[in-house]
């Protein structure tokens, strides 16, 4: 029941996709996972401009809602954002500052 595709490399645009049809509840998406953002950005839901979050260990990426997720990478607007990803560790990030792009 969930569909995750790519468009334009791994580094460009990742849309996550289900069919479940109810919006307020959480959904993983369990599989591959985007990689490392570039040097000064980070992955961000293009549709609700929120940080996406990544369990590296797990290689799943969660939402809140069963909405579409269009992960793009977009630039920090604060240098003391968490990092999403860690060597060995799941990192989770819940910040709004973020601007898109």
């Amino acid at each position: 029941n969930h569909f995750v595709c790519v468009r334009g490399g791994v580094d460009s645009v990742w849309v996550f996709l289900n069919n479940l049809g109810v919006d307020g509840q959480d959904v993983q998406y369990c599989g591959p996972v985007p990689p490392a953002p570039a040097p000064g950005l980070w992955w961000v839901d293009a549709v609700s401009g929120d940080p996406l979050v990544i369990d590296i260990l797990q290689g799943c990426v969660s939402a809140k809602t069963a909405l579409p997720v269009v992960a793009v990478q977009a630039a920090k607007r604060s240098e003391n954002s968490t990092a999403q990803h860690a060597s060995g560790t799941a990192v989770t990030l819940f910040s709004t500052g973020v601007s898109r792009s």
